[in-house]
């Protein structure tokens, strides 16, 4: 995974914006960006301040050792990008059988299969009970 995307990504998770990052290591508003666009690659103090601010190893951060949830994410936002991502594909992904995620999800291996094969029920349905019934996501969450 390239060093740009692992930059993002992580600042992301981490709720930060790129002035964030700019106030944190003292660097000027346009660097983060170029990082992230993969322009250009830090400094290596800066790299240094970015392993700590992340808790990560440089290594890591520069995509050279493998960071197992950066390496899932990557993987999974691939399947996206290409249009393929899907419920088999996450279960696939996370190396569990139908039943396995059947049992997880409280629901039937037919479901599951069903969802696999047409893909999820449409959320606008869900918005029209949500709407009808005037119910928060909360709500609607805990209907049986």
């Amino acid at each position: 995974m390239e060093f740009s995307k692992i930059l993002k990504y992580l600042r992301k998770k981490n709720n930060l914006t790129q002035n964030d990052l700019v106030d944190k290591l003292s660097v000027k508003q346009p660097v983060v960006s170029e990082w992230e666009n993969g322009e250009k690659i830090p400094q290596f103090d800066s790299l240094v301040n970015l392993s700590k601010i992340f808790d990560i190893s440089l290594d890591e951060l520069m995509g050279v050792k493998e960071n197992k949830e950066l390496s899932r994410i990557y993987r999974i936002e691939q399947l996206r990008l290409d249009g393929k991502l899907s419920i088999e594909d996450l279960r696939k992904e996370d190396g569990l059988s139908s039943d396995d995620i059947a049992k997880i999800l409280e629901i039937s291996t037919s479901t599951l299969s069903n969802w696999e094969k047409n893909g999820l029920p449409n959320i606008d349905k869900y918005k029209k009970i949500i709407k009808y019934f005037d119910l928060t996501l909360e709500q609607f969450m805990e209907l049986k």
